[in-house]
Parts: C-alpha cells; sequence; structure tokens
C-alpha cells in the first residue's frame, strides 16, 4: 500500500489546515499516512497534542521530507504542495484553498471535519452572545500599526462583548479602558492558556468579530458560531466546511 507523509509546521490553525487535508488525501487514494513536525519556525510551535497523531514515518521517508520537495516546485512556479517519490506522497503545504478540497467528497470531508471537532472537544452550541479576537503582533509590520488597528477595532465593540487577546497589556491605556468601560465589556486573557484552550473559548461565542486568523477559522467552522471573515479565499473555505457540517 501507498505512503502519505505530511509535514506539520506553524500554530495550532494551521496544523488543523495540514492534518485535515493529509487525512482526507491518504483516505481517498487507499494509502497509510504518516507525519513528521516540523520546529524550524521562530515562534517553535508543538505538534498538537489532542489531535490524534499517524506514525512517524521511516528515516528514507524523513529525510526526503525534509527536502520540502514540494516547496521547492513552489518556488520554481510550480504550484504543488504534493509531490509522489518511489510511491510515497510528501504533501507540505498550507492547505487553505477551496481548489485544494475540490476533489473530496462532501460525506468524506464531513467525517472528518467531525473527527476534527471531537478531537478538538468543540461543543457546536455555542453558549456567549459576542466575542471580539484581538490577535495583534504577528499581523502587523510596525507598532504604530498595531495600535491603529487596536483603536479601531475597540471603537467598535458591542455591549458586553468578551474580548479574546494574549495582548492583555496593550488594553492597560487610558482610550482602550475607557471603551472597554463604556461597552461594559470584559477581557478574556488567553495568556496561560494552550492554544486548544484558546480555540475552545473562541468557540463558545455565537458571534465573533476577529480579524481573519485561521484559529477563528476553525472556531467558526467547528462550532457553528458566524463571524466576519475578510479573507475571500478562506471566506469561501469556511462557507463549504460549514455547508458540509450542516448537510
Amino acid at each position: 500500500m501507498n505512503h502519505v507523509v505530511v509535514r506539520t509546521h506553524g500554530g495550532l490553525g494551521n496544523q488543523v489546515f495540514q492534518l485535515l487535508y493529509a487525512r482526507l488525501h491518504a483516505r481517498r487514494y487507499g494509502a497509510i499516512l504518516f507525519e513528521t513536525h516540523d520546529l524550524r519556525y521562530p515562534h517553535a510551535f508543538g505538534r498538537s497534542a489532542e489531535i490524534a497523531s499517524a506514525p512517524a514515518p521511516s528515516a528514507f521517508e524523513r529525510a526526503l521530507s525534509v527536502l520540502r520537495l514540494p516547496k521547492l516546485a513552489t518556488r520554481m512556479c510550480i504550484h504543488c504542495d504534493a509531490i509522489t517519490v518511489f510511491g510515497t506522497t510528501y504533501l507540505d503545504g498550507y492547505f487553505q484553498r477551496v481548489a485544494d478540497y475540490a476533489v473530496f467528497d462532501d460525506e468524506m470531508l464531513r467525517r472528518e471535519l467531525i473527527r476534527l471537532r471531537d478531537e478538538l472537544k468543540i461543543s457546536n452550541a455555542p453558549v456567549h452572545a459576542r466575542g471580539m479576537h484581538l490577535r495583534l503582533g504577528d499581523f502587523f509590520k510596525s507598532d504604530a500599526a498595531v495600535t491603529a488597528h487596536l483603536n479601531e477595532r475597540l471603537a467598535n465593540l458591542g455591549h458586553d462583548t468578551g474580548i479574546v487577546t494574549n495582548e492583555e497589556a496593550r488594553l492597560n491605556t487610558p482610550l482602550a479602558a475607557a471603551a472597554i468601560a463604556a461597552s461594559g465589556a470584559r477581557i478574556v486573557a488567553t495568556g496561560d492558556m494552550t492554544p486548544e484552550q484558546v480555540l475552545r473559548t473562541l468557540a463558545s461565542f455565537r458571534h465573533i468579530d476577529g480579524n481573519d486568523s485561521t484559529l477563528l477559522f476553525w472556531a467558526s467552522v467547528l462550532s457553528g458560531m458566524t463571524c466576519e471573515y475578510r479573507n475571500p479565499e478562506l471566506r469561501a473555505l469556511r462557507e463549504r466546511f460549514l455547508h458540509v457540517l450542516k448537510g
């Protein structure tokens, strides 16, 4: 039987995309799934311990995976997240495009999405009304841009909003404190949470005002909550996943 080796990397949101795609690919082609995790990134995010893992590949397959052949092909202007060598398919990408999932039927996709929801312990019955996800640091090129974005977001606070953030120190300014007090909002600090706990916290709201993080993407898909998603590709993919789960 053929093998599929997926290289996971990045934070939890990215890993969920990679593992979902790898599971779907292996199931569709009747292959055995193996995985390896890459820590060679600035944040060195670890592999999620809550999502069931596949076995490690052989030493030879691991060595080929380290070469990152799909990434090399993409840099040569050939978009390719999967390359097959000696009967083993190597997956290395973000898998965040609608086109990535076009070959998978709805029932297969639904089964794997529900499996992820169960593994991550996400409820599809959110209990809180309104939240705001403030992810700031790595989305912006300068501190001034962060401040401007923060002020714009806080100006749109709804009544009794739960502000989910790991940047609570930035909310200690007089301007931020005044906006929070005027709206009756509350801060849900996430600095001591695991990424999985942050995901479940986001998923506990029926509506989230966010800024296109992949973690919010998965919280909204797996819980069924509503949110504004501005990235057109991810918005379309989110709509497909939600349609599949509702079907």
